[in-house]
């Protein structure tokens, strides 16, 4: 395997697009995971802090973490300008501008690069590809593959992605793919080929839909499970998964619950977020503040502890918070009287 630097364009996505990309629960969180193609995706990482088991593969991997890192800087307005260009095949819901897009990205990437050397040491970073993976048959509960087959159908053929499917199929339970749009946003023609092939397979086959939508109509994706039953493998108990999570949970450990409610009860009162709910902020927005210092006073102590919270890869402990916020609305007393129609940040 062999991948030429300065063909690379790395493009992160974060632990959050994943947990919906995917529709993943804490029970497919809890189990052992391969990401097929993560590139500098911020999810290894945010899993890993949270004390789960999961190995990405990419070619990408081969390379250090500066050489990656120059090759951010060199494609990165590459990226933003053809995102510019092909605005309108995007939903500008969650994510509202490619400008936001791209501090999205980056944050996930940032967060990437702090994490790569030592995964890679740790064994979580392996340089390899599909459709040849260095794994034995089911090592894995489940492998994911983001933005890769069925996207870049015109590029890779049928054969490949037999074969990068069945491959996945054997070192892992269950396979997830996503999306199922080719780059021209419509649906790949090797999908019916696929389907049916795996279930003529004895194989489990379903299309479902999940909470996330960024390219239009891209909101599905290909589930195959295994024809056999469970195989039973040895690995660290669960309970011992839990208490690593424990370790850093922010919101168990060091804050008490008046200062959650005086967040879950404020709003951001100026910015280009004015309005939003502090839960609600983007962890990129928050991340700006944490590299150039958070206001004074008691919002910036609230703020900084909504980044932690997010950068620490536990913002599904939010939600609670963001429900008490939908149910106390109408109380809320709003800095800035000018308010927009709300778009939580997912």
């Amino acid at each position: 395997m062999s991948t030429e630097h300065d063909t690379i364009v790395p493009w992160g996505r974060s632990y959050n697009e994943y947990v919906r990309m995917f529709a993943l629960t804490t029970k497919d969180l809890k189990g052992r995971i391969l990401g097929c193609g993560d590139g500098p995706a911020s999810f290894n990482c945010e899993m890993t802090k949270q004390g789960y088991d999961i190995v990405s593969i990419d070619p990408i991997y081969q390379f250090n973490a500066n050489e990656i890192a120059k090759r951010i800087d060199e494609t990165y307005q590459i990226v933003i300008k053809q995102t510019y260009e092909d605005k309108d095949n995007y939903i500008w819901d969650d994510i509202q501008s490619v400008e936001e897009l791209g501090d999205i990205r980056m944050s996930a990437m940032c967060l990437f690069l702090d994490d790569y050397e030592l995964g890679r040491r740790q064994g979580r970073y392996i340089a390899t590809s599909l459709p040849n993976l260095p794994f034995g048959p089911d090592e894995f509960d489940l492998a994911l593959c983001s933005h890769f087959l069925f996207l870049y159908t015109d590029q890779l053929t049928l054969d490949f992605h037999r074969k990068s499917i069945a491959e996945m199929c054997r070192v892992s339970r269950e396979v997830r793919v996503f999306p199922l749009l080719d780059l021209q946003g419509n649906n790949s023609s090797y999908l019916p080929i696929i389907q049916e092939e795996f279930a003529n397979d004895g194989r489990g086959i379903s299309i479902d839909t999940v909470p996330y939508e960024f390219q239009r109509g891209g909101n599905k994706m290909l589930k195959i499970t295994s024809n056999h039953p469970a195989m039973h493998r040895k690995r660290e108990p669960l309970q011992h998964t839990k208490s690593k999570r424990n370790e850093v949970n922010p919101i168990t450990s060091q804050y008490d619950s008046a200062i959650l409610v005086r967040i879950a009860e404020t709003r951001m009162p100026f910015g280009k977020y004015a309005n939003r709910p502090l839960v609600n902020l983007p962890e990129s927005y928050l991340a700006w503040f944490s590299r150039k210092g958070f206001p004074t006073g008691e919002l910036g102590r609230m703020l900084n502890i909504v980044w932690e919270i997010k950068s620490n890869g536990l913002d599904h402990l939010l939600d609670p918070i963001r429900e008490s916020t939908q149910t106390s609305n109408k109380n809320e007393k709003i800095s800035n009287n000018n308010i927009r129609p709300k778009h939580p940040f997912k």
